[in-house]
């Protein structure tokens, strides 16, 4: 699968400050339509972003996380009704240098796509965002991402000190990735 750890550019840049506005947003330029997710009901609940209980009180800055996934190994599995199927999960997960996580948030996404987008996407690959809110004390912590794909447990991951997160250049052209 494409999900090695040189092929997942991760762009985490500071979000505006809002731990509801946790979200994983699949695009593609070179679809011709969006991509069809399946979303679970709305719901009053607990919002999936937030601070453990050690750190609930401390302040934070929320960090959007971008992945970029190439498709070339991925395993989208023709359905009866002829589109392609196909499930990725992302998780981040935030904790300090000790082990205690801070934080941590999974979303996983559903494509039911047909031949064309599929074909789309393997040309030019497609993102998925996350935001996930990261405590500013002075302790050290550290991000780890990954993304799954769900029905052949293939994963890539990428693990860094939080400290590392910049905000991108002003221009709005993304820095240079590695592996790209």
């Amino acid at each position: 699968m494409g999900l090695l750890l040189s092929q997942i550019p991760v762009l985490i840049e500071p979000a505006p400050h809002d731990a509801s506005a946790a979200q994983s947003v699949p695009h593609s330029p070179a679809l011709s339509s969006p991509l069809n997710t399946v979303k679970p009901p709305a719901a009053p609940r607990i919002p999936p972003n937030f601070l453990t209980p050690p750190f609930r009180g401390a302040p934070y800055r929320n960090f959007r996380i971008h992945y970029w996934i190439d498709p070339q190994d991925l395993h989208f599995v023709r359905t009866p009704n002829g589109l392609y199927h196909e499930e990725l999960r992302t998780t981040a997960i935030v904790y300090r240098d000790d082990g205690i996580a801070a934080n941590s948030y999974t979303t996983i996404t559903h494509f039911d796509l047909n031949a064309a987008d599929v074909e789309a996407i393997q040309a030019s690959g497609f993102t998925l965002d996350q935001t996930l809110a990261v405590p500013t004390t002075d302790d050290n912590f550290f991000l780890r991402a990954a993304v799954d794909e769900e029905p052949t447990g293939r994963i890539g991951a990428i693990e860094i000190p939080a400290e590392w997160a910049k905000t991108p250049p002003p221009t709005g052209q993304l820095p240079l990735q590695a592996g790209r």
